[in-house]
C-alpha cells in the first residue's frame, strides 16, 4: 500500500447522549460527524484517541499555536465532552450529568478568558455550608477555626492534638514511608480515628468514590493538594520539557571556545559578540577581516562624519525620538491600566468553585467552534497501534463492524489504563499491561431528582452533604438550586444531584432504574425531614462505569514503572495523557493540555 501525505503539516518526529442540552444542536453535530469518512491514504499529523474535555483542549491549543497542523479526533460516543454531560429538561431544570464545578486555577482561568466565557462564570457562595452525614442526622461543618472547634463529631483533645501535631510537625511525612500506607493507617500512627471517620473518609467518598485503603500519598498530593509527590509530579509535561531544555543546553556546552563560535555562526548570531576570541574582525562590518591600523582609520573618519551633522537634521531626530517615546509611553501606560484591571478581575475569581450560566457543557462548545468538523470520528473505537517501518504510527480502528488502518505521526492516547492496556496489546510487555489491568476504578451513579419546597425541610443555606457512613449507598449530595440560581426557574422546587456506588458498594451500579430509586427515597428519609412520605420525581440516572480511579496499594510505584517504560525509544511520539496520571479535576485535564500542547511543539 502507497501512503500520501495529503494536505500533511510537518510536525517533528522528535520526541452522550442525545437527549443533553439543545438537543437539535447535537443531533446536527451528530449527523455531520457521521458524514466523514476514514482514509488510510492520508498521514495525519496528530492522532487523538478520545474525544473529552483534554481532547478538545489538546486540539485548540495545539492548532492555536500552528493552524496547519493536521489533527484527528477518535471519540466511541455519539458527541465529544467525555464526562461533562449538561442535561437540560424542558425549561424548568439546568443539571450536570458529570462534575457539577471546578476550582478555577490560572490556566481554566486564561482558557475561559479566551474563549470569552467569563460573563458566564457563575461563583459558589462561600456561605453556603457543607455537612457530614451521620447515624442518620447532618452535621454542620465550617471552614474556619470556630467551626472547626464547634463541629462536634471530634473530640476537642483531638483537635487539640491535631494543631500542635501540624505546628509543630511532630507526624511523618507520607513520602517518607519506604513502603505505601493507606489512609487509615497513616491518620492511626499519626493523628487520631476520629479525624480519618469524620473528616477524611468523608472527602474519599466525595472525590474518588473509595475507601480508607487508598493510597495516603496520592489521596493527599492528587484529590486534596495538600503535600507533594515525590514520586509522581502531576505536572508531567512540563517537567518533562524542562529536561528536554536542559539535555539541549548540556549539549551545548562545550569546553572548545572556537567550536562554541562556530555553533554561534551556524545559528546567525552576530560574531561581534564574541571578539575576544576574533580581535581583528571588525564590529561594524563583522564578515571582513580587517586590521587594527585600518579599524581606528575607520573609526576616526565616522566620528569627524558624526561632528559634520546638519542642525536642523539633529533637531529633527530630537524630536522624531521625542515623539516616538511619548507614544511608547502612553502605550506602556494604557497597557498597564489594562493589565491591572485583569490582575484585579483574575484575582477576585482564582482558587473559587464556580461553574458556568449555562452548564459546563457550555466549555465543550466554545471549544467546539475551533475544531474542524471533517476530523472528528464518532462511534469509532481504536482497537490497537503499532509502529510501522516508516516510523509512523497505525491505528487500527472499528467502526460499524467495519476495520480501518490510518496512520499519524504522532498519536495521543486520553483513556483510562484498562483500554490503554488494550490498545497497546502488541507494543507493551506483560508486566506493564498487567499493571494497567490492575489499577482500579470506581463505578458512580449520578441521580438528580426534586421535591417541593413544602414536602422537604432543608437549611436555607444547604450546601450539600458527604457521607461518613461505610454501609450508605448515597455518597453524597448537592442541593443544586441553592448553589447555583439559574440551574432551575421555580423558587418553590429543591433541585438535588446526589451520588451513590463507590468502592464500599460496587454492584450499585448493576441496580435496575427501580430498585434505585427505592433505594434513594428509603435513604432520603432518614436523612431529610420529609412529609407524609412523599417520593422524589426522579429526572434523570447516569451510570458511570470506571468513572474515578481509585488509587490503591503502591499505585505511584507501580505508575511511575509505566512511565519509565515510555521513554524508550519505542514509544516515540506515542503521548499518554489521562486523569489516571496526571490529575481528574477539570483544572488539572486543562493544565495538562496545555503543558502536552507545549511540549510537542517545543
Amino acid at each position: 500500500m502507497k501512503i500520501y501525505y495529503v494536505n500533511s503539516c510537518y510536525f517533528p518526529l522528535l520526541s452522550y447522549k442525545p437527549n443533553i442540552i439543545y438537543y437539535y444542536i447535537f443531533l446536527r453535530q451528530i449527523n455531520r460527524y457521521d458524514k466523514n469518512k476514514l482514509s488510510s491514504d492520508e498521514v495525519y499529523d496528530i492522532i487523538i484517541v478520545g474525544g473529552g474535555l483534554f481532547s478538545c483542549c489538546l486540539y485548540y491549543f495545539l492548532k492555536r499555536k500552528n493552524p496547519l497542523l493536521k489533527i484527528l479526533i477518535i471519540e466511541k460516543e455519539k458527541i465529544l465532552g467525555g464526562y461533562i454531560k449538561t442535561y437540560k429538561n424542558n425549561e424548568n431544570f439546568l443539571f450536570e450529568l458529570g462534575p457539577n464545578m471546578f476550582k478555577l486555577n490560572n490556566d481554566s482561568y486564561n482558557l475561559i478568558r479566551e474563549l470569552q466565557l467569563l460573563r458566564d462564570v457563575r461563583i459558589l457562595d462561600k456561605r453556603l455550608i457543607r455537612y457530614i452525614y451521620y447515624n442518620n442526622k447532618l452535621y454542620p461543618l465550617h471552614f474556619n477555626i470556630i467551626g472547626y472547634f464547634l463541629f462536634p463529631l471530634i473530640k476537642i483533645s483531638n483537635k487539640v492534638k491535631l494543631i500542635f501535631k501540624l505546628f509543630f510537625k511532630k507526624y511523618k511525612n507520607v513520602n517518607l514511608y519506604n513502603d505505601d500506607i493507606s489512609v487509615k493507617l497513616y491518620m492511626k500512627e499519626n493523628f487520631d480515628s476520629q479525624h480519618y471517620k469524620f473528616l477524611l473518609l468523608p472527602l474519599i467518598y466525595g472525590s474518588c468514590g473509595g475507601n480508607g485503603n487508598i493510597s495516603a500519598i496520592s489521596f493527599f498530593s492528587r484529590n486534596l493538594k495538600i503535600c507533594k509527590n515525590n514520586i509522581n509530579n502531576l505536572c508531567i509535561w512540563s517537567e518533562k520539557k524542562i529536561e528536554k531544555k536542559e539535555n539541549k543546553l548540556n549539549i551545548r556546552k562545550v569546553g572548545n571556545t572556537f567550536h562554541n563560535f562556530c555553533y554561534k555562526i551556524n545559528k546567525k548570531e552576530k560574531i561581534f559578540q564574541y571578539m575576544n576570541i576574533l580581535n581583528k574582525y571588525n564590529l561594524s562590518n563583522y564578515n571582513e577581516k580587517m586590521k587594527l591600523n585600518d579599524h581606528n582609520k575607520r573609526n576616526a573618519f565616522h566620528t569627524n562624519k558624526k561632528k559634520n551633522l546638519n542642525l536642523i537634521k539633529e533637531i529633527f531626530i530630537l524630536i522624531k525620538n521625542t515623539y516616538n517615546k511619548f507614544l511608547f509611553l502612553c502605550e506602556k501606560l494604557v497597557k498597564k491600566n489594562r493589565q491591572e484591571k485583569e490582575k484585579k478581575k483574575k484575582k477576585q475569581i482564582i482558587g473559587k468553585i464556580v461553574s458556568l450560566k449555562n452548564g459546563l457543557y457550555e466549555l465543550i462548545s466554545k471549544l467546539n467552534n475551533y475544531i474542524n468538523e471533517e476530523y472528528v470520528y464518532i462511534n469509532c473505537e481504536v482497537d490497537f497501534i503499532k509502529r510501522t517501518d516508516e516510523n509512523l504510527w497505525m491505528c487500527s480502528i472499528k467502526k460499524k463492524k467495519k476495520n480501518y488502518k490510518i496512520y499519524s505521526k504522532n498519536v495521543v492516547l486520553t483513556v483510562n489504563s484498562k483500554i490503554c492496556s488494550n490498545i497497546m496489546r502488541y507494543i507493551l510487555p506483560f508486566d506493564i499491561k498487567s499493571i494497567l489491568l490492575k489499577f482500579s476504578y470506581s463505578n458512580i451513579i449520578s441521580v438528580t431528582l426534586y421535591y417541593n419546597k413544602e414536602d422537604v425541610k432543608i437549611p436555607t443555606n444547604f450546601f450539600g452533604f458527604l457521607s461518613s457512613d461505610k454501609m450508605a449507598h448515597i455518597l453524597g449530595c448537592f442541593y443544586i438550586n441553592n448553589m447555583f440560581k439559574e440551574r432551575c426557574n421555580n423558587d418553590n422546587i429543591v433541585l438535588l444531584t446526589l451520588y451513590m456506588g463507590g468502592q464500599n458498594n460496587p454492584n450499585d451500579i448493576f441496580l435496575k432504574k427501580e430498585e434505585i430509586e427505592n433505594i434513594i427515597s428509603r435513604d432520603l428519609k432518614k436523612i431529610f425531614q420529609i412529609t407524609n412520605n412523599i417520593k422524589p420525581v426522579i429526572l434523570k440516572i447516569k451510570k458511570w462505569y470506571n468513572a474515578i480511579p481509585f488509587y490503591s496499594h503502591n499505585y505511584e510505584k507501580e505508575l511511575r514503572y509505566f512511565l519509565n517504560e515510555l521513554k524508550k525509544p519505542a514509544y516515540q511520539n506515542l503521548y499518554i495523557d489521562s486523569g489516571w496520571i496526571t490529575g481528574t479535576s477539570i483544572s488539572d485535564r486543562i493544565t495538562s493540555a496545555k503543558d502536552l500542547s507545549e511540549f510537542m511543539q517545543s
